[in-house]
């Protein structure tokens, strides 16, 4: 879930590894916290995400614009689900310096989608990282073939 290696070009089937590992567990939070949390219609588009990782096509831009979606929708609806209390204690013994002080509270869901949501992260660096060594590979190949005679 914690990409070891560096990003280059030595290490980019270690990252791919990674990537697949944490491709798993990005399935097993889609199915746990997100998919029992959205309506019917909702759990397309997490769906097709289960069943890229399942499949192993992990690595296709359409997974990772998937992805990009469904961080952007999970991270709204957390932010939806969560407030922020203030709270003071204003006790007549109490010393404290500022005894002031936010609670954040969030709903279930929000929570849920809060835990799946630091996986969905986790896979995302990961693949960004195989789409940027494999893009730059590429771009280098076409400057080579550019500059040869």
């Amino acid at each position: 879930m914690i990409n070891q290696l560096p990003v280059t070009f030595e290490n980019i089937e270690g990252i791919a590894a990674e990537a697949f590992a944490d491709a798993r567990i990005c399935a097993t939070a889609l199915r746990e916290d997100v998919v029992p949390n959205l309506a019917r219609m909702e759990r397309k588009a997490p769906e097709r995400l289960i069943k890229a990782i399942e499949t192993g096509q992990i690595f296709d831009d359409e997974t990772l614009v998937e992805l990009d979606v469904l961080i952007n929708k999970l991270s709204r609806r957390i932010a939806d689900g969560t407030t922020q209390v203030e709270r003071v204690d204003d006790h007549p013994y109490c010393f404290s310096e500022d005894p002031s002080w936010t609670e954040t509270h969030r709903t279930c869901v929000a929570e849920d989608m809060s835990r799946a949501l630091t996986v969905l992260l986790s896979f995302h660096a990961s693949l960004q990282a195989v789409h940027d060594l494999m893009n730059a590979q590429r771009e280098l190949e076409k400057m080579r073939q550019r500059t040869q005679p």
